[in-house]
């Protein structure tokens, strides 16, 4: 997701608002256990968000606890922008978790197929998620690195949507 150490970043930022966005990290970190779906050294959101990586997933998703993920994820993304933190790099690292939670709310939107939001809908939230990857990269990271990023979700993109996990 990032290159700065959470446990550093969370020393750095005063206790409510490391509280906040530590918490919202703890739930997000956790919610690829709970979409019915079981992985090996992966991430069943990981898969729905790259479809074209090779990663060994079993199982269905069950549609009901998708949705609580999805409203998990919200729940963080919530916290996230209601977080004041005081680290000299605050916005840059609530721009960095709205990123990845915004992510995974999409793989997870994946997963829901026809009972998710509209593909259309979906292709046009993963352009925006590919900007968005671009901006926050460029804004902590050097460029190294930033077109593999970008050509994975740009995959994911191009695959074909009757495919979606």
């Amino acid at each position: 997701m990032t290159s700065w150490s959470t446990r550093s970043w969370i020393a750095s930022c005063s206790t409510t608002a490391a509280g906040r966005l530590g918490g919202a990290l703890a739930a997000l970190g956790g919610l690829w256990t709970e979409t019915g779906r079981v992985a090996t050294n992966a991430s069943p959101l990981a898969a729905a968000l790259f479809p074209h990586h090779p990663l060994l997933v079993s199982g269905e998703p069950d549609h009901d606890a998708v949705a609580g993920v999805i409203d998990r994820i919200d729940d963080a993304l919530r916290a996230i922008s209601e977080a004041d933190p005081r680290c000299s790099d605050a916005a840059a690292v609530r721009s960095e978790l709205t990123q990845a939670a915004r992510l995974a709310r999409h793989a997870a939107q994946r997963m829901l197929g026809g009972d998710g939001s509209s593909r259309a809908l979906r292709r046009e939230e993963l352009r925006d998620r590919i900007a968005t990857q671009e901006h926050t990269w460029l804004a902590r990271a050097r460029p190294g690195g930033l077109s593999d990023s970008l050509s994975h979700l740009q995959r994911s993109l191009d695959r074909n949507p009757d495919h979606d996990a």
